[in-house]
């Protein structure tokens, strides 16, 4: 019996669609109602926009004839579903919703408004009492939410599902292929909850959405606009409440099958939430950043690219019914696996090139790569410091000079360590002043570090590089040298009497005190070895 009534509701619905479409658009033509060609959409030509009347009247039209049917048959009042409040507010909900699409279909409707009707098209179906109250996630069982938190989740489903077929709707059929292949999903969903009277309106949507894509599919002769992308979404988002409800689990929703079911919609809506949120763009200025114009752009043909997005429909379909099956452990094991393979599958799409190109990450980048500097910096500070003789110091001072680029360094020692009075206490930094007309390739930067220990100095480290070859930030190259000189200053002080006849380039004897310059690193000499000791 459920299967034959299912067959007709599949069959009327299919039907209405099918004669309605052919009208709707000589009626766009006559009255110029059409989605004109853009930088951002697919098609080359104007093209009918007012579709969603014809899912609109392929469903409320065969759900009218089965609702009055269900009267006679069971004997029960025409006016029985006003006491019904779950079904009033989907209907009533679902109305506004069509209505609100089918006025951004005729003339636009700013994005807050857009967003205010849709919130208030949820919250009709929250006044009927449809809800997330409960969620049963196996193994975890039931998790009971917050009032607050139930009717916020609730209408945040609705608000996905409905942006989500609105976003896909940018290739001739991928909506409505899609509304189909989640509808049949959904409708063996219903059987496996055993919500059999939910099996019908589920039948209806998928035979809407295969007659529309006689008309859709590309090229496309109508699209169904906002309003179709709208209600489908709206309708889908109300069934998959309904369907995973488990009145058994004290009315708790099975929320995994029927989100996995969905996933490809309500990726690509969140997906796109973050992506404008990134760029600091409101979440309704549209782009060309989803999932079809990724796919189109790396050079799938159209079809094509429907096709492969109807699979990875059929897929996670199957993996949400396979839910109700399969061990918790082992479902979310194929889970996991199948979401990285579709992640990787979409990388290759460039679909998550902006978040890789943005600034967030790009920063992000940068601190990583000067974590990672810092940590090899340490660890080669730690090396020095504990240098067994002065010619590994010297080896282990010049690796660190060398990875921050110095053109040339030099360190002078002086032994025994002289009185401070007389010599600098101060680093001397130079650099060319702001507005210099010193060409770039030419702009030295010096530093000449006095290390000092308490009153007396026991030699200098002077560094030199063009800025132009500076890729750190110059404070916290100044910081680096620094700390280089600090623990080479260390060294010495804490090894000056284990000096074992160093190898050096001058050793001059002035006043009874042995200065002892090291070069370390020569790019330039005749540039830099002038400069004084």
């Amino acid at each position: 019996m459920i299967i034959a009534v299912l067959v007709i509701a599949f069959l009327v619905s299919w039907g209405l669609v099918f004669v309605t479409t052919p009208l709707l658009v000589k009626l766009a033509r006559r009255t110029k109602l059409f989605d004109l060609p853009s930088s951002r959409k697919i098609h080359a030509i104007p093209t009918p926009r007012i579709g969603g009347l014809a899912f609109f009247s392929a469903i409320f039209i065969p759900f009218t004839i089965f609702y009055f049917g269900m009267c006679i048959y069971l004997d029960l009042p025409i006016t029985y579903l006003l006491f019904k409040r779950d079904w009033l507010g989907v209907i009533l909900g679902a109305t506004f919703i069509f209505i609100t699409g089918l006025f951004d279909d005729l003339g636009g409707i700013s994005p807050v408004r857009k967003l205010l009707a849709q919130s208030l098209s949820a919250l009709a179906i929250v006044s009927g009492g449809i809800g997330i109250e409960k969620v049963l996630i196996h193994p975890w069982g039931i998790i009971n939410l917050h009032p607050v938190l139930s009717i916020v989740i609730t209408v945040l489903w609705f608000l996905l599902m409905v942006n989500g077929f609105n976003f896909i709707d940018g290739l001739d059929g991928l909506a409505a292929g899609t509304a189909f292949i989640c509808g049949l999903f959904l409708l063996i969903v219903a059987f496996q909850t055993e919500h059999y009277y939910m099996t019908i309106p589920t039948i209806m949507v998928a035979g809407a959405a295969v007659g529309f894509l006689h008309y859709n599919f590309n090229p496309a002769r109508i699209f169904m606009g906002d309003s179709g992308s709208y209600f489908l979404g709206y309708v889908l988002a109300a069934i998959a409440v309904k369907v995973s409800r488990d009145e058994t689990a004290g009315g708790a929703n099975i929320i995994v099958p029927v989100a996995v079911v969905l996933a490809i919609p309500v990726v690509d809506v969140v997906v796109a939430a973050f992506r404008r949120a990134l760029r600091k763009n409101h979440i309704f200025k549209p782009d060309c950043e989803h999932i079809h114009h990724c796919m189109m752009k790396k050079g799938f043909g159209h079809r094509k690219t429907v096709f492969i997005l109807y699979g990875a429909n059929c897929l996670m379909g199957l993996l949400g019914i396979s839910y109700f099956y399969l061990p918790p452990a082992f479902f979310w094991t194929i889970f996991f696996i199948t979401s990285v393979l579709l992640f990787l599958l979409a990388s290759t799409f460039g679909y998550f090139d902006w978040f890789l190109k943005s600034d967030f990450m790009i920063s992000l980048k940068s601190k990583l790569r000067e974590t990672q500097f810092q940590m090899v910096f340490l660890r080669n500070l730690w090396w020095l410091e504990n240098a067994p003789t002065i010619e590994e110091m010297r080896k282990r001072l010049v690796s660190i000079l060398v990875k921050l680029n110095f053109d040339h360094a030099r360190l002078t020692i002086f032994s025994p360590p002289i009185d401070e009075r007389g010599h600098q206490r101060e680093v001397i930094y130079s650099a060319p002043k702001p507005g210099s007309k010193m060409p770039l390739v030419s702009a030295p930067l010096q530093l000449n570090i006095p290390l000092i220990s308490g009153k007396t100095v026991h030699g200098y480290l002077f560094v030199e590089k063009h800025i132009m070859e500076t890729a750190l930030p110059q404070k916290w190259l100044l910081n680096l040298v620094e700390r280089t000189a600090k623990s080479v200053l260390d060294w010495i002080v804490k090894n000056r009497n284990k000096w074992s006849h160093p190898t050096f380039v001058n050793n001059d004897l002035q006043g009874g005190v042995r200065k002892q310059t090291f070069i370390l690193i020569a790019k330039s000499p005749a540039m830099s070895l002038n400069q004084p000791h």
